[in-house]
């Protein structure tokens, strides 16, 4: 019942609030101990090269000798060298009392290493990297098309190798469009060209540390000001940071200027967001299809009552009053007319004194009347139209009527005549809901007191009651005649809607030869093409979807991100916020009716608040909480799936479809490569699921079932799709996974508003006042004791009323804050939004903290090493800054075969060619050798020299692999080394000779390929010397 309700709401709302404290305690400790301590493990696990590493920003772009300087631009990794070693040196002498013995002796024993191992400088290479990668894809599309053209032609499918031919030609003129932007751009000696930055590589983990933790508070411009001159490199205030993995970083990005690449940044970010905007507004627009019904009480000039079901009885009204207001309290009551046989040709029903009150009488009370209609309607007009929402009367005992009918009718459309017997209010006026007329006297021995009945009148939005043909024929007439749409009749709808339920679906569906389907042809079109509308909208949403993830990895692209793992949670988080707005935003926003808030803000375009549901109610869960289940399901579902389809059918399917046009070896290892794995995507997909069920999970609490299995599931199909389907991803840091986690601390404030909502409605969650009255009081500047008459007269009222209503209304919902029920989550939202403050502070506020950090450290050190604890892990520079170190150098771990330990592009796979083709460089006195021998080719064509040779190099080594293969297996045949010199002739030789002459024939193929480059290169040599 609802005392047992009234008792365990307060519980439900100290358990919602518990398991969001819960939640918000298990995100620092996720964040600043569980990742640290994974991280630390995986680095004392693996030996990487930014174990070593510093990057190094802010340079001079130039190094010139002068009286200060004594190095020369060509010397700038010898300078910098020797800036680090100083550095340490001094470190090391300044700090010494804090080494150990044991520490000072190896320290002595390794003086005469050096402990920078390498300086790689990013040169200013003006986006030649980014192009020259360019440039060697289209080569090998080039080189790809040209040995098609030899295997069609030697097929005798000159169709085909026509076809290829112009291929060919249109990846020729790309190149050639290439050729153009890259001069000037690598021809001069790397040397010479200006310095972005810089790679440093230490000998020991802990230089690394200790140069990291002397530049750790130098990062932003106010604190580089303060830079001390020993610390600066030749005069400029650099910017030292830890170095990210070798495999991490897109070169082509790194010779960017800063402040170009912030401005670009920053014009993608609001690109992205502007774009997500759109997209959001486009969602709410396509999902809008079910606004609000209008509920107003249609104005009309004349008000007939009746008894139900029967026209003909006897009725009898005394102290009828219509009012404007939804509580019958206005001293205003509406002017009336009154109905006299003087006055209506003595045809309407009399007005007659019963026991010193003034009754109504309808004309079938009267029976020796016989000039008057046996009619058992009563009617008033008024001398305007007016909107009646509340009447009072009284019933004499003897003629007690239970249930009344109102029709509210406009006198000059519905033609109304007293003298028209035939005239039915029914067929010409709208009909109201039925009044409960559940009155009885007072005393049965005093007949002098009536007990008076308050009812509230309003129009059948839910169309309860049956609607005639006839009333439906003209209410569509009298909506044409007033020059509105004949659908907006509310009677022509509610009877289109029984007609639909009686007959079903066939009620749409053409040809409309019967008169019901006539009359409601208009609202079949309306509701047909909402339903087209939905569907549409639907498939629209799954493209749109798509689509974005493809304008989101394009702006990732031109937002020229330094590493994978940036590009990665710039991605996650437009995507994040795509499918956020998608899944839960767009369906609560459009079922929600805002009323005039949305138009008066200028929203009202956007659809956004124009709902059915005014508040949160058992409705609202039935049918806007069951779409959002089923929803967040199929979310779930669709990410686990997705992986397996890919793997299994589109994979298979991809590699089928492109494997005939991969005519060399490095293009058929393409077809056959799988994709990387797509982190941002996987990652969105799983925190807008756990964010999804945060938000709605206490009051369905199945989501918390559904986030359980899918974090369960979630787990081993990423882990199968990562080792079976994916290929090896690069090394990142944990960026993402700390981006991913910011959005945890939003799906708890976003669950605690909406629960706080929830569980203040009285209708749902009833519970008493708490101990946050007062201050919600105050805050809000409404009092408690309005707040029963607010919602009452709310809840009483129509569109208008609640129109005009919303704002007290809205107020006094806020006022259910200070439910018993609420209190745990109204703390738990004050502690979510602290949070996610911290959060957006820490990122402004913290390179002005960082500045006096040192002082501040000091103080907490000896006042609160707990609090100091907590602020290094929130506010540190780098978490491998302090604490132990791999005591294994960059030369042993180099020694032993660590993966990737330096940062030469020229090392990095990725970037192998386009390094070669920048280190073919020209000096002055080749220049002067090529004025005198011309024939040595353009600077274009030299660096296509230099692509075509790798291309080159690779083919020659499947050569000789395949040529070896062949020897081997022909050594191996029992036919040609038999047993007694003599050869078999049995099923297996025969097996194994077919098997070496596949292998020759693709031996030859090779050698072709390989004439292939070599007549590819003189083509590009001939048309460049002929440019």
């Amino acid at each position: 019942g609802s005392v047992l309700l009234r008792e365990a709401t307060p519980w439900l709302g100290i358990l919602d609030g518990l398991a969001i404290a819960t939640i918000l305690i298990f995100l620092p400790v996720f964040r600043f101990w569980r990742i640290p301590q994974s991280l630390r493990a995986q680095d004392e696990a693996n030996i990487t090269a930014a174990d070593f590493s510093v990057y190094v920003t802010r340079l001079p772009k130039k190094l010139h000798r002068t009286h200060s300087c004594k190095w020369t631009h060509k010397e700038y990794e010898e300078a910098l060298r020797d800036h680090f070693e100083k550095l340490l040196v001094h470190a090391h002498h300044h700090h010494r009392h804090h080494h150990s013995h044991h520490e000072h002796h190896h320290d002595h024993n390794q003086q005469s290493y050096h402990r920078v191992e390498e300086v790689t400088l990013v040169r200013h290479y003006d986006g030649a990297v980014g192009l020259l990668m360019q440039q060697g894809e289209l080569l090998e599309q080039l080189a790809n098309c040209h040995a098609g053209v030899q295997l069609k032609e030697s097929a005798g499918d000159l169709k085909g190798a026509e076809k290829l031919r112009k291929q060919r030609e249109k990846i020729k003129a790309q190149i050639y469009k290439l050729e153009h932007k890259l001069d000037g751009r690598s021809e001069r000696h790397e040397s010479s060209l200006p310095v972005c930055g810089a790679f440093v590589m230490f000998h020991r983990e802990r230089y690394k540390a200790t140069i990291v933790r002397l530049y750790r508070h130098q990062v932003s411009y106010f604190q580089r000001l303060f830079q001390p001159y020993g610390m600066r490199f030749q005069g400029s205030r650099i910017v030292v940071t830890q170095a990210w993995e070798p495999t991490d970083l897109f070169w082509e990005n790194l010779d960017s200027h800063p402040p170009k690449r912030k401005c670009i940044s920053w014009t993608m970010k609001t690109f992205a967001g502007a774009l997500i905007f759109v997209v959001f507004l486009a969602l709410v627009y396509l999902k809008s299809s079910d606004t609000a019904v209008d509920t107003s009480i249609p104005a009309g000039d004349m008000w007939f009552v009746r008894s139900r079901n029967d026209s003909n009885t006897c009725l009898n009204l005394c102290s009828w009053q219509l009012h404007e207001d939804v509580m019958c309290e206005t001293k205003r009551v509406l002017p009336q007319l009154v109905w006299t046989p003087d006055k209506l040709e003595g045809q309407a029903a009399a007005l007659h004194p019963v026991f010193n009150n003034t009754c109504w009488q309808s004309p079938t009370c009267q029976e020796g009347r016989g000039d008057l209609p046996r009619t058992g309607w009563i009617a008033l007009q008024f001398q305007s139209e007016e909107a009646v929402r509340c009447m009072t009367f009284k019933q004499q005992p003897a003629g007690l009527r239970q249930v009344l009918e109102v029709f509210s009718c406009r006198a000059r459309i519905a033609n109304f005549s007293a003298s028209d017997v035939s005239w039915n209010p029914s067929e010409h006026c709208s009909k109201l809901l039925d009044v409960e007329a559940n009155s009885a006297p007072r005393g049965a021995a005093n007949r002098t007191e009536f007990s008076t009945v308050r009812a509230n009148i309003k129009s059948d939005h839910k169309c309860d009651m049956e609607q005639t043909y006839d009333a439906a024929l003209r209410a569509k007439q009298t909506a044409v005649a007033a020059g509105e749409t004949p659908q907006s009749s509310l009677t022509l709808r509610c009877f289109c809607v029984s007609q639909l339920n009686s007959q079903g679906t066939s009620f749409k569906l053409p040809p409309y030869n019967t008169p019901e389907k006539e009359v409601c042809r208009e609202w079949i079109r309306e509701d047909v093409n909402k339903v087209a509308f939905l569907a549409f909208s639907i498939v629209l949403v799954v493209l749109l979807n798509q689509v974005l993830l493809l304008v989101f990895t394009e702006l990732d692209g031109l937002s020229q991100h330094l590493t994978s793992s940036g590009a990665t949670s710039a991605r996650l988080i437009n995507l994040f916020w795509t499918q956020l707005a998608n899944t839960a935003g767009t369906a609560l926003l459009v079922s929600l009716n805002f009323h005039q808030t949305m138009n008066d803000a200028g929203l009202g375009w956007t659809q956004m608040g124009k709902g059915p549901y005014d508040d949160f109610d058992t409705r609202w869960f039935a049918v806007v909480g069951t779409n959002l289940f089923i929803s967040i399901v199929c979310q779930v579902g669709s990410s686990l799936l997705l992986p397996a389809l890919y793997a299994k059918i589109l994979y298979p399917l991809t590699v089928r479809w492109y494997r005939p046009s991969a005519y060399t070896q490095r293009h058929t290892n393409k077809v056959y490569q799988y994709d990387d794995w797509d982190l941002a995507s996987r990652l969105a997909e799983t925190m807008n699921i756990i964010v999804c069920c945060i938000i709605y999970g206490g009051s369905m609490p199945l989501l918390y079932l559904v986030g359980v299995v899918y974090c369960f599931s979630a787990y081993w199909v990423d882990k199968w799709h990562l080792l079976r389907a994916c290929r090896e991803p690069r090394a990142s840091d944990p960026s993402a996974i700390r981006t991913a986690l910011q959005f945890l601390p939003i799906g708890c404030v976003l669950h605690c508003i909406f629960h706080v909502w929830i569980f203040g409605s009285q209708r749902l969650f009833p519970s008493s006042w708490g101990p946050l009255r007062g201050l919600m009081e105050s805050i809000l500047q409404f009092e408690a004791s309005r707040y029963e008459d607010v919602v009452v007269k709310y809840n009483l009222g129509d569109t208008t009323v609640r129109s005009q209503m919303y704002g007290e209304y809205f107020r006094a919902r806020m006022l259910d804050w200070a439910r018993s029920a609420c209190t745990l989550q109204c703390a738990a939202l004050g502690v979510g939004a602290l949070v996610l403050c911290c959060e957006i502070g820490r990122s402004l506020v913290r390179p002005m903290f960082l500045a006096f950090r040192g002082p501040i450290r000091r103080c907490l050190q000896k006042r609160a090493p707990i609090l100091l604890k907590c602020m290094r892990s929130m506010l540190v520079i780098e978490e491998d800054v302090e604490g132990e170190h791999t005591l294994e150098t960059l030369t042993e771990a180099r020694g032993r075969g660590a993966h990737m330990l330096t940062y030469r592009m020229s090392a990095n796979v990725r970037y192998e060619e386009a390094s070669r083709t920048l280190q073919y460089c020209v000096d002055k006195e080749q220049e002067e050798q090529e004025d005198m021998e011309p024939e040595r080719g353009t600077p274009g064509a030299r660096r296509l020299t230099s692509h075509l040779s790798s291309v080159i190099s690779r083919t020659d080594a499947v050569v000789a692999s395949i040529e070896n293969s062949v020897i081997l297996r022909i050594a191996q045949l029992p036919g040609l080394h038999g047993i007694d010199g003599k050869s078999t002739e049995d099923d297996g030789d025969l097996d194994g000779m077919a098997t070496a002459f596949s292998e020759a024939e693709a031996y030859d193929a090779s050698t072709r390929r390989v004439s292939t480059v070599f007549s590819l290169y003189t083509d590009l040599n001939e048309n460049h010397e002929r440019k």
